[in-house]
């Protein structure tokens, strides 16, 4: 069966529509208020390297207010947690039907220096067997400021790509249903001092967020359908001009 290039564009178009359309929260955190967040070294142990505020307005270029992280010494590699154990662990567990599908969230970049990314980024839960999960993010791609907003998908029941444990990952599908702990892990940058961070609007969707290759391959099709209406565009005008010609 052969579709018509309008057909083509028409289902294109439809599918662009869906993956602009926001992914449904379940919940957030956008710190208008203290949202109970909390701090802790990647050991567990207080008083963690870095201090969090909550609510802050000091973050400039997103709308205020938020979570600031400041890191005001450095001595070697340094690695925090940022998380919540109460609101949206709350919710994780009691979504009234709703499941967890994506996570994301803005993050802000200050730590001034060569480069203001911090030394490493991660989403994070930790679940009652004791198992920490991660997604990395490729800090490079973190820009000064206020960035574009970051997240993953998540499954209920099975780690999708870029998902990761250093314990027993056989556990994923019974984690993913008694989460203690959701955040970040932050690595600070060695041996620099004042280092500033921000969070914001940390949220739990019920539906994915589109990935990176899915307009990979929405590109590939308009560039196929702009050659070969260039094609086609060339042919009718050719008739034309032999007709008037004639």
């Amino acid at each position: 069966m052969r579709f018509s290039p309008l057909f083509t564009i028409l289902v294109c178009w439809v599918v662009l529509v869906a993956l602009h359309a926001p992914a449904a929260p379940i919940v957030s955190d956008d710190w208008y208020v203290d949202e109970g967040w909390d701090i802790k070294k990647e050991d567990g142990t207080t008083p963690a390297f870095g201090t969090h505020t909550e609510p802050d307005s000091t973050l400039s270029g997103n709308p205020v207010p938020a979570l600031k992280i400041a890191r005001s010494s450095g001595s070697g590699v340094e690695n925090d947690y940022v998380y919540d154990s109460g609101n949206l662990v709350g919710n994780w567990a009691n979504m009234g039907g709703s499941v967890v599908q994506s996570i994301t969230f803005d993050f802000y970049a200050g730590a001034g220096g060569a480069v203001d990314h911090p030394a490493g980024l991660r989403l994070y839960f930790k679940a009652g067997s004791g198992n920490v999960w991660y997604y990395n993010f490729v800090v490079t791609d973190l820009v000064s400021g206020w960035g574009s907003s970051y997240g993953a998908n998540i499954n209920p029941t099975t780690p999708l790509t870029g998902w990761w444990t250093t314990g027993d990952d056989s556990l994923w599908q019974s984690d993913f249903t008694n989460v203690n702990e959701v955040g970040i892990w932050i690595s600070y940058q060695p041996n620099y001092a004042n280092q500033i961070y921000g969070l914001d609007n940390f949220t739990l969707h019920d539906t994915p967020i589109p990935e990176p290759e899915t307009y990979l391959v929405l590109g590939a099709v308009f560039l196929s359908l702009a050659i070969m209406f260039r094609r086609n565009l060339d042919a009718s005008l050719a008739w034309l001009r032999g007709r008037f010609r004639g």
